[in-house]
């Protein structure tokens, strides 16, 4: 997490993170167009998990494994919230579509919205959106250092409805941050059980090294697949580029290709 006053092994740290955020390494279209991802906008729904993968930006897959390393959730009228290098933001929903590889994953059985209507719609889906609302404007957390149990539960005594200035600016001084792959686990973390989400240990190389230059990391991640390969989402959209064979070859893991294959079974009828 950050700290009132970091470290100048943080700061470089900080400077380094937030430049390769900001770094487009090969300058071409993404494989994942307009002409694309305009379709399916107007299918999505609140609470749905948007999730990408971009080799344009190269030196941002160093940080995350997986398939997919980016995530958002939608909270309607064209909208997502996500966290990026500048912080959590919230802006038009194509920012995280139009990208090589995007999937649309849906909370599924008496989680599942039958539509835009917010007064219609779940209890839990509809407190999911109003976190996302929440958390706008909080830093992004440089370290991956994912917020524990301890961290959630203080966040959940937040009125969503109304978030008083103070205290959330209180909460930024305490340094509760996030990066991307947390804000939806944040939002669905009254129910992440019922849906499935389930950290993993951080084993990656980076991390480890980061520890030892003092940096330490979370000793847990939230990955984006996580929200394709957890029973209580179901994959609902995949761009053209996201193929089987491209999986395959990305050596997806099995839980991940079983989703996959059964959403291309689907489209191809």
């Amino acid at each position: 997490m950050d700290h009132n006053r970091p470290s100048l092994a943080f700061r470089l740290w900080r400077r380094l993170v937030t430049a390769v955020g900001d770094w487009q390494t090969k300058k071409r279209p993404p494989l994942c167009g307009r002409q694309e991802y305009e379709e399916v906008i107007p299918k999505l729904l609140p609470g749905d998990v948007v999730l990408h993968r971009d080799d344009r930006f190269g030196p941002c897959n160093w940080f995350i494994g997986g398939l997919m390393i980016h995530a958002g959730i939608y909270i309607g009228n064209g909208y997502i919230v996500e966290a990026v290098s500048e912080g959590v933001v919230k802006r038009p929903v194509w920012h995280i579509l139009e990208s090589d590889y995007t999937m649309v994953v849906r909370p599924n059985g008496r989680f599942t919205a039958e539509g835009c209507d917010y007064w219609s719609m779940p209890k839990e889906v509809f407190e999911a959106c109003m976190k996302a609302n929440a958390i706008e404007g909080f830093e992004y957390d440089m370290l991956f250092d994912f917020c524990d149990a301890v961290e959630f539960d203080a966040l959940e005594k937040i009125e969503f409805n109304f978030v008083p200035k103070a205290w959330k600016e209180k909460a930024k001084q305490a340094g509760i941050s996030f990066c991307c792959t947390e804000v939806p686990y944040f939002c669905y973390y009254p129910v992440r059980e019922e849906l499935g989400l389930f950290r993993r240990r951080n084993v990656s190389v980076l991390t480890k090294a980061l520890g030892w230059i003092g940096l330490p990391t979370g000793e847990a991640v939230i990955d984006a697949d996580m929200y394709v390969t957890a029973h209580g989402f179901d994959l609902v959209w995949c761009s053209a580029s996201a193929s089987l064979g491209w999986a395959n070859y990305m050596r997806a893991s099995e839980a991940m290709l079983y989703k996959m294959t059964a959403y291309w079974a689907g489209r191809r009828r």
